[in-house]
């Protein structure tokens, strides 16, 4: 959750961010919620890191700690690896209950530390997003406060930082809702004058944990191309699929249902899809090219469920009916 505190009532008209009145008179709070923020590294430590659960059970220590240690071991973008961390839908700013999680830039040579540090950067990366909503409604922070089990990791928190661009500090209470709550029963007894002054003399701070600024740049890169991929991921789901009516697909393909087209750059299709796929498949053959780039190939022929391959390969002959070319964002090197 991003929360902030304002003076003044700003409303997103999109509806990505939530404005509500403030328990403080006269003002409002603006918030934002990454659903699986962290519940993903829960979902990745419960799946991927049994063993250190184990080995941290056997010191005395939280598993989070040891999986920290084990995120410094891949650098920055985690090896040009992006994790979207959206395992329950998405919230803010996507309110989309059917987005889903991905790994993007998966290989070979990646180990289970870059995916766990892509985990941890996709969840500030996804904050960052509505952070960027809220600065651009006005909403401007000179610091941030972090609480939870996500705001004891010095690790996370360095990133919060460098992505941020912020300094950022912990409360040296750690339950935050139990403390808010007491400040404001304070200010209801009487004990303190306002909320303002009742936080001044209860809320202390740790010290900040400032921005680096080469960490700051080299974040910037992969934030850039992380908010590229759901418009182009969301662009594919747009279309109809084989057991959507006829009437349907003649209106996606504008009344041609002959055969459509999408590649995703460059122009050359390399490869196609060699068998009808199955009922609620997205019909399309994915690759990654020299640079990159995703190639999708689609075919839609007026379908049915009783469409099979010998119906398409005459199809696959014939030049495209329309060619659009959507841009995948490009790692950075």
């Amino acid at each position: 959750v991003v929360f902030a505190h304002s003076d003044k009532v700003t409303i997103d008209p999109q509806g990505r961010v939530h404005t509500f009145c403030s328990a403080v008179p006269g003002c409002w709070t603006v918030m934002s919620c990454t659903l699986a923020a962290g519940l993903s590294l829960k979902w990745f430590r419960d799946n991927f890191f049994l063993e250190e659960m184990q080995t941290a059970k056997g010191m005395g220590v939280d598993p989070y700690y040891l999986m920290d240690r084990q995120a410094e071991r891949a650098p920055i973008g985690a090896n040009r690896l992006v994790y979207l961390p959206y395992l329950m839908g998405e919230r803010s700013p996507k309110l989309d209950s059917d987005c889903r999680g991905v790994f993007f830039g998966l290989s070979a040579m990646h180990t289970k530390y870059d995916m766990l540090r892509a985990v941890m950067e996709g969840v500030i990366y996804s904050q960052r997003e509505c952070l960027d909503i809220l600065r651009g409604m006005g909403v401007v922070s000179s610091e941030m406060l972090a609480c939870g089990g996500g705001g004891s990791s010095p690790m996370w928190r360095q990133m919060m930082a460098d992505v941020y661009n912020l300094p950022v500090k912990t409360v040296v209470s750690k339950e935050g809702p139990a403390l808010g709550v007491a400040i404001l029963a304070g200010v209801g007894a009487g004990i303190y004058p306002s909320v303002a002054e009742a936080c001044r003399k209860v809320v202390k701070t740790n010290p900040a944990q400032a921005p680096i600024p080469e960490n700051t740049g080299r974040y910037e890169e992969f934030y850039r191309v992380y908010c590229g991929l759901y418009p182009q991921l969301i662009a594919t789901r747009r279309w109809p699929h084989f057991d959507e009516s006829l009437a349907e697909i003649q209106l996606a393909c504008q009344g041609n249902t002959a055969a459509i087209e999408f590649v995703f750059q460059p122009n050359e299709i390399k490869n196609k899809p060699g068998r009808f796929l199955p009922k609620r498949a997205s019909p399309a053959c994915f690759c990654i090219d020299k640079n990159g780039c995703c190639l999708i190939y689609v075919i839609w022929i007026g379908l049915t469920q009783n469409t099979d391959e010998s119906m398409i390969q005459p199809i696959l002959k014939r030049p495209p009916v329309n060619r659009y070319k959507i841009p995948v964002p490009a790692l950075p090197s």
